[in-house]
Parts: C-alpha cells; structure tokens; sequence
C-alpha cells in the first residue's frame, strides 16, 4: 500500500463499470478517505483525515467499458468533490471510456480532460503542476487542529510501515 500526500488513489479493479458497481464505489468512498483501505472495520481510529483527500484520482487503467447510468453516478461523485472543493482526476482511460466520458459530460464537471493522465506518477506530477491543492490542505487540516508538514511527516511514516 502507498499513501500519497495529500492525494486518495482509488483503483477500480473491474473491466466495466455498472450501476452496481459504480454505487458500490460511491458507498465505499467515505471508508477510503477515512482509512485509505476497506479492509478497516470503521470502528477503528482514522488513518487519513480531510486535508489527506484534497485530490482523489481514479485509476481506470482496466476499465474498458462504462455503461450509463455509471456515469450518472460518477458524475455526481464528482460533483459532490467538487462541492468541497476537491480535485477530481481519472488515470489510465481508454480511448472508449475517454469518448463515454466525453458524451456524458464528465469534463465540463472537472473544467477539462487536463485532469487525465496515463499513469499514477504523472497524475502526481499534474496534481502538483496545478498547485497539489495545498490551500485546501491547509484550510482543512487548521480545521482539525492539525499542521500539514506534521501529516506528510505521518504519511511518509506510515508508508515506511506498510512497506516495510
């Protein structure tokens, strides 16, 4: 597992997305941005907090087909990030998901196809080309009572752990 400052890395792990499965996603959400994982019991202390998920990216790199009432449900994720005033971006699309994308309107919700990239390192480095987010950051961790440097400081430890 890697934590990635100030960034939520969803992986779908599926070939195609259906109104089932993408409302699953849309469930499982809020135990991601709390714990980064499912395989938490949500009892358990918050590994992540607010200013973790500043930017969420989804890495479709398997995803070869989105029916449409999937993008009605991603369209409301993303609206719902939107809201509060997170990034949204989308990794590894095919050329088919890019076009489903397209006639469903998914760009004018994030203001372009700039939030796309091919990989999660290059995802990285266009989160931190537009700015990493670290306004938005640093307005919600003031609000938790926390600093930022101390959290990427807990997220390279963590990471250190996890990995070994």
């Amino acid at each position: 597992m890697q934590f990635y400052p100030f960034a939520l890395i969803v992986k779908i792990a599926t070939d195609s997305l259906t109104f089932v499965n993408t409302a699953r996603i849309k469930e499982g959400l809020n135990r991601l941005e709390r714990y980064g994982t499912f395989d938490v019991h949500p009892s358990e202390q918050r590994t992540r907090f607010p200013e973790d998920n500043v930017n969420i990216a989804f890495d479709m790199h398997v995803v070869t087909y989105v029916d449409p009432s999937a993008t009605q449900i991603l369209r409301q994720i993303i609206a719902a990030y939107r809201l509060k005033n997170t990034q949204v971006y989308f990794i590894g699309l095919t050329d088919e998901v890019r076009e489903v994308f397209t006639r469903a309107k998914i760009w004018e919700l994030l203001g372009d196809e700039e939030h796309t990239s091919p990989t999660i390192e290059d995802c990285m480095d266009l989160m931190n080309k537009n700015g990493g987010n670290l306004e938005e950051a640093r307005r919600r961790a003031a609000e938790g009572g926390r600093n930022v440097h101390a959290e990427l400081e807990r997220l390279r430890h963590l990471t250190r752990e996890v990995n070994g």
